[in-house]
C-alpha cells in the first residue's frame, strides 16, 4: 500500500499560493493582439515599463514561480500526508507491515527522492549575484528545491511543483531562472500518479498516511480531477510533451466552450488525430520572450499574453474546471502580471560567468561575426557588439564582449528549413479545440497552426544545447555539419559538471567515448535520430553556396562558433 500512496502523492503538480506581499495593480500597456509589432531594436525586458518598481515585481513573480499561485488548480496533495509516508508513527501493526513491505519495492525512500526524481534544482547560495540571485522568500525552507513550495490550501497545507520545476535549469552548479530544465520528468510523475491512484481510494490514502479528514478530502479532489488528465511521455529526457498532454486532457472532456467534465469521455476518451504524431519539442527560454510576438517553438500562439496562455495549457493538463479558472483569472490579474514581468525580465547566462574571459578569442569571434551576418542574420537577427563601438578601446575585455543592441524582427518569423515536421503537423489537431474555448476568447488567446518553426533569437545560445526544436543536434559542431554526417545517436543529461557534461570545444554534449558512462546505462537518455519526430535533418542551407558546395571551411565555422559564445 505504501508504494500506492507514494505514487499518489507524486502527482502533486499543484499549488495554492498565499503571498505575503500586498497586491499591486497596474495597467498593462502591452498590445498582445495578433500582428502587434515588436519595436525593432528596442528592449522589452521591462514589458510593463515599471522602471524602478521592476525589481520588486520581479521578485514577486519569482515567488509565484516557486509557489504556484493558482488556488483553483486541479491537483492538490497535502504536504503532511507526504511526510507521514516516510516518517509513519503508528501502533497499528497492519499499517506498519503494509508500509514496510511497500517501501522495499518503492524507488522513493525519502522526501528528497521525489525532488530528485522530478529533476528539481536547488536554490542558489545566498551570496549569488545577478541573474543567479534567487531570494529565499520569507517562510520558505531552502531544504526543498526551487519550484517545490509549500502553500496554504483552505483544507490543509499542500506542496506545489510550480513553474520553476521545468523553467529553471542547472548550469554547472548554478540554477538559472528561465532556462529549460534538461532533467525534468513531469510526465513520468503524472503517469505514475495517475496509474496508481486508481488503486488507492481516499480511505486507503488516509489509512497509510495518518491523514486528517481535510487532507483526505484534498486527496479525493486530486483523484477525481486526474480522471480528466491524459498522459503521453516524451521520447527522451529534455523534451516537453505539452501539446499531446493538453490534447489528451481535452479529449477526456465535453467538446463545449468550457470543456466541461464528462464521465463518459473520462472512461472512453475521444480521438483527436494528434496520436499519430510525435509532437514533443524543447521548452523555449524565458529570456527570448521580449523579442517575439508569437509563442512556442512553432510560433503557433499568435495572440495573447504568453504567460496567461501557459496557465491555460497547464490547468487543462491538471484537470482544472475552466469556470473556476476564469474566475481566478478575473480576480488575480496582478499575479499574472507579476509572473509575466518576471519572465520577460530574465536574462541569459553568459559564457564568461563560468569560463575565463580570455578563453574567448576575441579576434576569432569578430571573424565569426562576419559569417553570422552573412548567413544567419536574416532569420536570427543582428547582434551589435561593444567591440564595434567608438569607445571600444577604453573597454575591458569582458565589456567588449557585451551585446549592446539586438535587432530581431518586428513580426516573429516562422520558417520551414527542412527540420523534423512532426511537431507542427500535429498542432492542427489541437488548435481548433483550444480556439473554441470560451476562456481563450475571454483573454484573447489565439492559436494558429504554422508550417515550420521560429528561428529563435540567439541570446544565450551557447547554454541552450542540444539544438533544434526537437533537441536532435547535440552541439554546435554538429549543427555546422551536413545533416548526413551529423551524429545519429547520442546521450542526453544534465549540465552539472562543466568538465564531465560539457564539450567546451564543440559547445554542447559530448558524442562518442567521452559520454558519461552512467548516461549510456539509462535508455531514457538515449537520443536516436532515426525515431519518429527526432530527425536531425535540415537547417543547413545557410552553410551552402548557390551551387550546393560548402560556403565555409571548418576553421571559419569554428570562428562562427566562437562568436555564438559571446551572445
Amino acid at each position: 500500500m505504501r508504494i500506492i500512496t507514494l505514487c499518489a502523492i507524486a502527482l502533486s503538480f499543484s499549488a495554492l499560493a498565499v503571498s505575503n506581499y500586498p497586491n499591486t495593480y497596474y495597467v498593462p500597456n502591452v498590445d498582445w493582439s495578433k500582428g502587434a509589432s515588436v519595436p525593432l531594436g528596442e528592449n522589452r525586458r521591462d514589458i510593463f515599463e515599471l522602471g524602478s518598481d521592476l525589481p520588486l515585481v520581479y521578485n514577486r513573480g519569482l515567488r509565484h514561480a516557486h509557489q504556484y499561485p493558482i488556488e483553483v488548480t486541479g491537483l492538490v496533495i497535502p504536504y503532511q500526508s507526504m511526510v507521514n509516508v516516510f516518517n509513519l508513527e503508528s501502533n497499528n501493526p497492519f499499517k506498519i507491515l503494509f508500509n514496510q513491505v511497500a517501501l522495499a519495492f518503492s524507488p522513493l525512500k525519502k522526501e528528497t527522492d521525489i525532488y530528485d526524481f522530478l529533476g528539481l534544482n536547488p536554490f542558489n547560495s545566498p551570496s549569488s549575484k545577478g541573474i543567479y540571485q534567487i531570494p529565499l522568500f520569507e517562510g520558505l525552507n531552502s531544504k526543498r528545491p526551487f519550484g517545490a513550495g509549500l502553500v496554504q490550501h483552505e483544507l490543509a497545507e499542500a506542496i506545489s511543483f510550480s513553474c520553476a520545476a521545468c523553467h529553471s535549469g542547472s548550469l554547472f552548479g548554478k540554477t538559472v531562472v528561465g532556462m529549460p530544465n534538461k532533467a525534468a520528468k513531469p510526465y513520468q510523475f503524472f503517469q505514475l500518479g495517475k496509474r496508481l491512484t486508481k488503486l488507492a481510494t481516499p480511505e486507503i490514502f488516509a489509512f497509510n498516511t495518518n491523514s486528517t479528514q481535510k487532507e483526505k478530502e484534498l486527496y479525493a479532489l486530486a483523484k477525481s480531477n486526474l480522471r480528466s488528465v491524459g498522459v503521453k511521455l516524451p521520447p527522451t529526457l529534455g523534451l516537453d510533451q505539452a501539446l499531446a498532454h493538453t490534447s489528451a486532457g481535452l479529449m477526456r472532456r465535453n467538446p463545449d466552450a468550457w470543456a466541461t467534465k464528462s464521465r463518459k469521455y473520462e472512461r472512453s476518451p475521444r480521438k483527436s488525430g494528434i496520436e499519430r504524431f510525435e509532437a514533443s519539442s524543447k521548452p523555449m527560454p524565458w529570456w527570448n520572450l521580449k523579442y517575439k510576438n508569437k509563442w512556442l517553438s512553432d510560433g503557433s500562439v499568435v495572440a495573447g499574453n504568453p504567460i496567461l496562455m501557459n496557465i491555460l495549457i497547464n490547468e487543462l493538463g491538471r484537470g482544472t474546471d475552466l469556470h473556476e479558472l476564469q474566475e481566478w483569472l478575473e480576480n488575480n490579474q496582478n499575479k499574472v502580471q507579476e509572473l509575466t514581468a518576471m519572465a520577460f525580465a530574465t536574462k541569459a547566462p553568459r559564457y564568461t560567468d563560468f569560463f575565463g574571459v580570455h578563453e574567448i578569442k576575441i579576434e576569432k569571434a569578430k571573424e565569426g561575426e562576419k559569417y553570422f551576418n552573412e548567413s544567419c542574420k536574416k532569420c536570427h537577427g543582428q547582434y551589435v557588439k561593444a567591440w564595434s563601438q567608438a569607445n571600444a578601446d577604453s573597454l575591458t575585455a569582458i565589456e567588449k564582449l557585451e551585446t549592446v543592441r539586438v535587432y530581431y524582427h518586428e513580426d516573429t518569423p516562422v520558417k520551414n528549413v527542412g527540420t523534423d515536421s512532426q511537431r507542427y503537423e500535429a498542432s492542427r489537431y489541437l488548435y481548433d479545440d483550444l480556439n473554441r474555448l470560451q476562456l481563450s476568447a475571454n483573454w484573447e488567446i489565439e492559436f494558429e497552426s504554422q508550417e515550420g518553426y521560429v528561428p529563435p533569437p540567439m541570446e544565450g545560445i551557447w547554454s541552450r544545447w542540444p539544438y533544434l526544436h526537437n533537441n536532435s543536434i547535440p552541439n554546435l559542431c554538429a549543427l555546422m555539419t551536413p545533416p548526413s554526417k551529423r551524429p545519429m545517436v547520442f546521450w542526453v543529461g544534465e549540465a552539472d559538471d562543466k568538465e564531465k557534461h560539457f564539450d567546451k570545444e564543440c559547445n554542447g554534449y559530448y558524442v562518442g567515448s567521452k559520454t558519461p558512462r552512467e548516461w549510456k546505462r539509462d535508455k531514457y537518455r538515449k537520443y536516436d535520430t532515426r525515431r519518429k519526430g527526432m530527425s536531425n535533418s535540415g537547417h543547413y542551407k545557410g552553410f551552402l553556396n548557390d551551387d550546393g558546395s560548402e560556403k565555409y571551411t571548418w576553421a571559419q565555422k569554428m570562428a562562427l562558433l566562437e562568436f555564438l559564445k559571446t551572445l
